[in-house]
């Protein structure tokens, strides 16, 4: 839980803890220099850095759970001390609760971001992919169709020979038949081709 709670609010909740802790051992509020400590004496006490505590204090103050008064040795460094509201917050743990909420919510949108980028990138690969197997798949069925109307000149080239040639053997074949049944014509026809060839 540590590393979801941002550092400010740990800073917070250990001020509120240690500024609480210390004015609770005075419950009659008789002695305030046992519960008043500077910021640099909070600081130290809480092992936090001095610029980090000083701005949680400001923080603390402006949200009236903190109540600062003055330091006449160093203006720059006033005493500070808990107030009732802040050990109540500091008790019910409240600060540290947030800043898990925050921190979690945070985390949980940089995930659904990170998500969100990793799906488009997935996305774009893929419309690519399919526009590139797309074009593939085009170039191919162009060879197909080429290639179809080529052996289709082929095939009218051929058949076209072949009529040609079973029109010529037909006309051969009639030839033969009218020669064998008698036919005048054909006899004159082929008596004068001898002639000729004589």
């Amino acid at each position: 839980m540590k590393y979801f709670t941002p550092k400010s609010y740990r800073v917070r909740h250990k001020i509120l803890e240690f500024l609480s802790k210390e004015r609770m051992k005075d419950p009659e509020l008789k002695y305030p220099e046992k519960w008043k400590f500077t910021v640099k004496q909070i600081s130290e006490k809480i092992g936090e850095d001095l610029k980090d505590v000083d701005i949680q204090l400001d923080y603390l103050y402006y949200k009236k759970l903190v109540h600062c008064s003055k330091n006449n040795d160093e203006l720059k460094n006033p005493y500070s001390s808990a107030t009732d509201d802040g050990i109540t917050l500091f008790s019910s743990k409240s600060i540290l609760n947030d800043g898990l909420l925050f921190g979690s919510s945070v985390f949980n949108n940089i995930s659904t971001g990170f998500f969100q980028i990793i799906i488009a990138i997935s996305t774009i690969i893929s419309i690519w992919l399919t526009f590139s197997e797309s074009n593939k798949l085009s170039d191919k069925v162009d060879k197909l169709e080429q290639q179809l109307k080529e052996t289709e000149l082929k095939l009218k080239e051929l058949e076209s020979k072949t009529k040609a040639q079973k029109n010529s053997d037909d006309t051969k074949a009639d030839y033969r038949t009218k020669i064998q049944n008698g036919d005048k014509d054909s006899t004159k026809v082929v008596q004068a081709q001898q002639e000729t060839n004589n």
